[in-house]
């Protein structure tokens, strides 16, 4: 009788010891904890900075072509949102943070948005397509371009803890 009662306790000794699902929470929860601090330690999680590179760069692009004032006027007018003078990247930003396409997303999401503006917008400048009419015609796949980038980004980053 007493091996039994032994051998009994061994047993629940032996399962509760040896059982990882309790430990997996927890494991997960430290793990999004790690990765948002890696991501907040790298800028990763500030949308707004990403905001401000992006436009940033757009800007930079739209001005070597000498055609700020359209840049301005098609992000106006593709997210229905008024930039207030002098129209600079920090208004920019400021304009779109109120913007209903954004309402809903997450830090992450807007991150990868704009990250893959910034893209958009770097690609140009290093093919030297931010000039006069170059800058029109490369200017017109900015819809496409970054929205097939923004849905890979979100396919690749399905997890957004931020």
């Amino acid at each position: 009788m007493a091996r039994k009662l032994l051998a009994g306790l061994a047993v629940l000794v032996l399962v509760g010891a040896c059982d990882s699902k309790a430990d997996e929470p927890d494991l997960e929860e430290e793990r999004t904890n790690y990765l948002i601090l890696l991501l907040e330690s790298t800028g990763r999680t500030n949308s707004a900075a990403a905001c401000q590179t992006a436009q940033t760069t757009a800007l930079s692009c739209a001005g070597n072509a000498g055609l700020t004032a359209v840049y301005i006027a098609s992000v106006q007018s593709s997210f229905g949102v008024s930039v207030s003078s002098p129209q600079g990247a920090s208004e920019i930003c400021t304009a779109l943070s109120g913007a209903a396409f954004f309402a809903g997303m997450s830090n992450g999401a807007k991150v990868c948005y704009f990250d893959c503006t910034n893209s958009f917008w770097q690609t140009g400048q290093n093919q030297g397509s931010c000039t006069g009419g170059a800058y029109v015609t490369y200017a017109s796949g900015a819809t496409t371009t970054i929205t097939n980038c923004f849905t890979a980004c979100l396919s690749r980053s399905t997890f957004f803890p931020f």
